[in-house]
């Protein structure tokens, strides 16, 4: 550490101590205030910065963002935030990635920087390009002692942190504090916080990753944006647009199309309840649309860095959110999807045809044990007792269990509409006309309708000896949720998987991998490396030579949600690696030769110039006769984004063979 960065480290220490951000007194709640907007535009921009109240004009300002990763056209627009950065004079200011794309070296993130137009709105500095320093970490931090981030963060006594929020791979979401964070570290630091400290190594980041827990990586984010908060003080201000919001952040090359709706712009003072109120707004907006945002926040742990980030003191997840557009903010109440779908249903407007079998009456007897309204109508109750229930949209029963000592259990049968059939602790299985359910005794189980369709099924009670049934819990909102949009027993979309494995987040065979799979309507999957190659392209290589001279497998993960028996077609990717496939792609072809027993297979592969090679030759060899081997096809690595037609039309005519 160089005397610079000691006295900045000693002077950040000094200001953490007089503890700037010291709580509320007891018995007083502190409420920040976030100002929001629906107008997406640069004067809707500027709105939300003035009401902040914090002039940054005359000061030497850096106005933090994302510069997008290359292919990826989500990022906040040059034609959006080129007005206002402008008017404070400032500079961009970005630090370079951790992971291999257009932005990991200077020299490519500066053409990556160009093509995307930022050049033309503000000189941009790459913060990390010549150095970088150390900032202290807040008191109380359980991970970093402190957090390295370029050091031209230093250089500046204005800031503004503009945020474009979105989900994020590993992160959960992205706002302020992974900006913050991971934004301003450097390569390095981005090191430390993924591994909570486990590492400052590039090359052995990602094999550290694989060891860190994802709470302890949640809140190494936390305890670095709390690092820079602190550094900046009261010269900060904290905008996040919320645009274009793909469950993917804008370091993906290939971010998935946005499900949810515009919402706007909203700044603070705070990035705590800033990012709280942003979190808040996907939870209060339409459910179906928010679903996958939501289950990718939840499953990372996202909401988790406001709890660390509040708990170290450098602000609040409590706030007032305040209309800048003369009527009332909007709501950020929690909108669960039985919420959404609270609004009347009247069976008489079912089509003449729907099922053979009549509605009947509201089901009242059995009410509290059902959300939604159901009704029944007695088929029998002689020697099979059955009945038809039928489910308006969202209505789902409550866990239940059918007991008996011998026997027992029940059978449905479905006659009309969509539903969903669930046992506890397995995923749920998607139900639709002519579809059978056996159920068995004793086994704890819910079913109901899809959220957009009416449901009706047949059930037959089994004979048994100590029949009885017990009702438990109702299905809350999340589970119903979980099992309608994240449906494991999904249908298969034509019987074709594509398989592939690559080596960068933004590699060349997974493009080609989700541009075969968009054009057949497959279900994709990936292939991780159970130890990942290092990061460093040379490394990489002197990994990987003698493994695949040698024809070597690399241990890989089971891939979730992979079912053979779906599919009939399987297309298998794999990068050119010394002249035949990589490891990862061995392992997974040779470790699954009885599962693709009699299917057609068909390689596609990426080179940076050498062709085929072995690559078929080896391919076809692992199969031998134990399945229909297709013409594989080669692409070459630097322009397969723009051999799309090629892409497609290979990907057409080995799904008709």
């Amino acid at each position: 550490m160089n005397l610079r960065s000691v006295l900045l480290f000693a002077a950040c220490a000094a200001l953490m101590a007089a503890n700037l951000y010291a709580a509320e007194p007891a018995g007083t709640k502190k409420l920040s205030e976030v100002y929001f907007t629906h107008d997406i535009s640069p004067e809707g921009l500027m709105k939300a910065y003035k009401a902040l109240g914090r002039p940054l004009e005359g000061k030497n300002v850096a106005v933090k963002i994302s510069t997008g990763e290359a292919g990826n056209n989500h990022y906040l627009q040059p034609s959006l935030i080129g007005p206002f950065v402008k008017s404070l004079k400032g500079d961009i200011v970005e630090c370079n990635t951790a992971y291999a794309g257009s932005r990991m070296k200077t020299k490519d993130h500066r053409e990556t920087i160009e093509d995307h137009g930022f050049n033309a709105i503000a000189k941009v500095v790459i913060m990390d390009e010549f150095a970088e320093t150390e900032l202290p970490t807040p008191k109380g931090s359980a991970h970093l002692k402190s957090d390295l981030v370029g050091a031209a963060l230093t250089n500046y006594d204005g800031f503004v942190i503009l945020n474009h929020f979105k989900g994020h791979q590993m992160g959960g979401f992205g706002g302020a504090l992974k900006n913050l964070s991971i934004g301003c570290a450097s390569s390095r630091g981005k090191s430390r916080i993924h591994t909570a400290n486990r590492t400052d190594d590039l090359d052995k980041m990602w094999s550290k990753i694989g060891e860190t827990p994802q709470k302890d990586f949640i809140e190494s984010m936390a305890e670095a944006a709390g690092a820079v908060v602190n550094f900046m003080g009261d010269k900060a201000v904290y905008i996040s647009v919320m645009n274009n919001i793909s469950i993917d952040c804008d370091c993906n090359g290939h971010p998935a199309k946005p499900e949810m709706a515009d919402v706007g712009i909203l700044a603070s003072l705070d990035p705590v309840a800033l990012d709280k109120a942003c979190v808040d707004l996907v939870y209060a907006s339409d459910p179906q649309k928010s679903a996958s945002l939501r289950a990718r926040m939840e499953k990372q742990l996202g909401p988790h860095i406001l709890d660390h980030a509040e708990a170290l003191g450098y602000g609040t997840r409590s706030y007032k959110l305040i209309s800048l557009d003369n009527n009332e903010p909007p709501s950020t109440k929690r909108m669960e999807l039985g919420e959404e779908m609270k609004k009347t249903y009247d069976p008489a407007e079912l089509p003449e045809n729907w099922s053979p079998i009549p509605v009947g009456e509201p089901n009242d007897a059995y009410a509290e044990y059902f959300i939604g309204k159901s009704y029944l109508y007695p088929l029998t109750t002689e020697q099979v007792p059955s009945f038809g229930v039928t489910f308006e949209p969202s209505c789902r029963n409550n866990w239940h269990i059918h007991h008996a000592k011998t026997g027992g259990g029940q059978i449905l049968i479905v006659t009309a509409g969509e539903g969903y059939y669930q046992e506890w602790g397995k995923p749920a299985r998607k139900l639709a006309k002519g579809d059978t359910v056996n159920i068995p005794a004793n086994t704890k189980h819910w079913h109901g309708a899809a959220p957009d369709s009416w449901f009706q099924h047949i059930a037959l009670e089994v004979p048994g000896e100590g029949n009885s049934n017990e009702w438990l819990e109702p299905v809350d909102d999340s589970t119903y949720l979980k099992a309608t949009t994240e449906n494991e027993e999904k249908e298969v979309k034509n019987g074709i998987a594509v398989v592939y494995y690559s080596w960068s987040p933004d590699g060349n065979t997974r493009f080609a991998a989700e541009t075969i799979a968009k054009k057949v309507g497959a279900d994709i999957f990936e292939i991780k490396a159970e130890k990942p190659y290092s990061s460093d392209f040379r490394t990489c290589c002197d990994e990987a030579q003698p493994e695949c001279r040698g024809k070597k497998q690399r241990a890989i993960l089971p891939i979730e949600g992979l079912k053979f028996e779906n599919y009939s077609l399987v297309f298998i990717g794999s990068p050119n690696w010394w002249g035949t496939l990589a490891p990862p792609v061995r392992t997974f072809a040779e470790k699954n030769l009885e599962e693709l027993k009699g299917k057609k297979v068909c390689l596609f592969q990426t080179h940076g110039g050498g062709g085929m090679q072995n690559l078929g030759r080896d391919f076809a060899e692992i199969f031998g006769d134990k399945a229909t081997v297709l013409t594989p096809k080669a692409f070459t690595g630097s322009s397969v984004r723009q051999s799309v037609e090629e892409l497609e039309k290979f990907a057409a005519e080995r799904a008709e063979n």
